[in-house]
């Protein structure tokens, strides 16, 4: 994926309860182009206000991005089924990754795809529709899953062979929320943390091809939607 400015930082005021002189306080704090969690390492420094009377209390140091890059790398082994019937069976899975000093992450994502091409007579490309569904977790290093992000999405997709080269496109509609839930400790001071975001594309389009050299295939493909991304994969088929 392909991360833009806006992704790596933001600027929010929210209210909360951090420990002043030894006193948990109800306050506002204040971040300005803080790191989100793929932002600058530096732990950034936010201004804190009383929450009744807006008086300025200092300044409060926070946490850092784990690293700064435009983009986010993920491998996922990919496994598919078929054809039986016009379907295939896909399988994606990432049976629990450590990710260094931050714990480990772990997927699974299952689809369905079937041919409508038996359907729809005498068209100069193959169509399909596909639906499916995959989940995330990541863990910290005491294996407590922290994150937990569900998807599902479902997709008509157009194809055309044109000797060892398939060139495809679709479009998709996808729902995607993630559950995180935590407890930030600082110097004996804890805090639970839990919220439910949902994501904010809803559609996207996609276009792709695949170079099939005997039992070997290698596809790329790029992602237009909200975010835009791409993908590449290395496969054999029988």
């Amino acid at each position: 994926m392909i991360l833009q400015e806006q992704d790596r930082i933001f600027t929010q005021d929210f209210r909360t309860t951090l420990p002043i002189n030894g006193v948990n306080r109800d306050v506002i704090l204040k971040m300005k182009e803080a790191p989100t969690i793929i932002g600058y390492t530096t732990p950034p420094r936010g201004q804190v206000y009383d929450a009744s009377t807006s008086a300025y209390l200092g300044e409060y140091q926070t946490i850092g991005g784990i690293g700064n890059s435009q983009f986010i790398p993920l491998f996922v082994p990919h496994f598919g089924f078929g054809t039986l019937l016009g379907t295939d069976v896909m399988f994606r899975v990432l049976p629990g990754f450590e990710f260094g000093d931050y714990g480990s992450i772990t997927m699974f994502g299952a689809a369905l795809r079937h041919s409508l091409g038996g359907y729809v007579k005498k068209l100069p490309f193959d169509i399909s529709a596909q639906f499916g569904y995959q989940t995330l977790g990541l863990k910290d290093k005491g294996k407590n899953k922290f994150i937990t992000g569900n998807s599902m999405f479902v997709n008509l997709q157009f194809s055309k062979k044109i000797a060892i080269v398939t060139i495809y496109g679709g479009a998709q509609y996808e729902n995607y929320s993630v559950d995180v839930n935590y407890i930030f400790q600082l110097n004996g001071y804890e805090q639970g943390v839990s919220f439910t975001q949902k994501g904010d594309n809803s559609f996207r389009g996609l276009a792709g091809a695949t170079l099939s050299l005997g039992p070997v295939h290698f596809n790329l493909d790029v992602n237009m939607g909200n975010k835009f991304s791409f993908s590449s994969g290395l496969g054999i088929g029988l």
